[in-house]
């Protein structure tokens, strides 16, 4: 059980890091960006860890890019839902506007 928990912080850990190192790099090196988005998710996914909202909506789901608005990413207002564009792959991400944490 211990050894469990253990593991989950360290998953989580590793998460975060990963995907501040996205953010840093995805101006310089947006392919090295991708790949700590894709290890980041494969860490959540192998180690059954959630990725928290706020960080969820920095990436796209189908593409795995980090995303930057206005650089890589196209974001409007419709009808109370926040529209998030993925300018690479053209996916769509739509959050309600009274949600707590947006980008």
């Amino acid at each position: 059980m211990k050894s469990k928990r253990i593991a989950k912080k360290i998953a989580n850990e590793r998460i975060y890091l990963l995907l501040e190192l996205a953010q840093e790099y995805i101006k310089q090196n947006p392919l090295l960006a991708k790949r700590y988005v894709e290890l980041a998710r494969r860490i959540a996914k192998r180690t059954n860890v959630r990725i928290p909202k706020t960080l969820k909506r920095r990436f796209c789901k189908r593409c795995n890019e980090y995303l930057i608005p206005g650089y890589n990413a196209r974001v409007r207002i419709k009808n109370k839902v926040i529209l998030i564009t993925c300018l690479k792959c053209g996916k769509i991400k739509r959050l309600g506007v009274g949600d707590d944490d947006r980008l």
